[in-house]
């Protein structure tokens, strides 16, 4: 009984009928993070590390807005849960809505973040 579940039926078995939950909040099913399209923001990532990578060398003379902690000498715990965020929400950002929302430069074409 088990080997015809398992093994004969098991495609039918697995089948799920579509519900109105996946097709509102998946877009209708459609594969929106395919790999192809996934490769095609490639150089927002890489800009974006290249832009993060030289930051622990002065994460502790950064200004108080972007730090969830002070860092009073370069002794002091760096605030890296911060600072990843702030990476990370920069390329999901620069992903979606195509500008940066925090720039530490002041770029006519970037977003500043609101203080």
């Amino acid at each position: 009984m088990a080997k015809q579940f398992l093994g004969t039926h098991d495609h039918i078995l697995a089948w799920r009928p579509p519900t109105a939950a996946g097709k509102y909040t998946n877009y209708n099913y459609c594969d929106l993070f395919t790999p192809k399209r996934l490769d095609s923001y490639e150089y927002i990532r890489v800009e974006e590390r290249q832009e993060f990578m030289p930051r622990p060398y002065s994460w502790s003379g950064m200004p108080q807005q972007y730090l969830d902690l002070t860092c009073a000498s370069p002794a002091s715990p760096i605030p890296i849960k911060a600072q990843v965020s702030l990476f990370l929400h920069s390329i999901i950002t620069r992903i979606v809505l195509g500008k940066k929302y925090f720039s530490e430069s002041e770029d006519k074409g970037a977003i500043v973040a609101l203080e």
